[in-house]
């Protein structure tokens, strides 16, 4: 099962309108791109390497998204798997790190 932080959700939409903006069918590939990666993530979520300079529990992941500079930051928690951020990969790193207490 999968389960979007509430600001992952919004990274998401935030990414999704501004490509939609910036060219045409962009947002649409970008949905398409986020959801393929996911998809990955959901189907062998240990796969995906843990994230750098991260020693604490949980084990944070990321899986790189096709063609855009995102990457799908998540944990596994039994059988779901929690998505802390879909965070662009030149800017803030690391700055989805305060919702793991939330």
């Amino acid at each position: 099962m999968r389960i979007d932080h509430p600001a992952a959700r919004e990274d998401y939409l935030e990414a999704v309108r501004y490509y939609a903006e910036h060219g045409d069918g962009l947002g649409d590939a970008l949905i398409d791109c986020f959801e393929e990666a996911v998809d990955d993530v959901l189907d062998a979520p240990e796969t995906w390497p843990l994230v750098q300079e991260w020693d604490e529990q949980p084990s944070v992941r990321s899986r790189k998204v096709h063609r855009f500079p995102y990457r799908v930051v998540y944990y596994q928690r039994s059988e779901e798997i929690i998505i802390l951020a879909y965070a662009h990969q030149h800017r803030r790193p690391g700055y989805w790190r305060d919702r793991l207490g939330n």
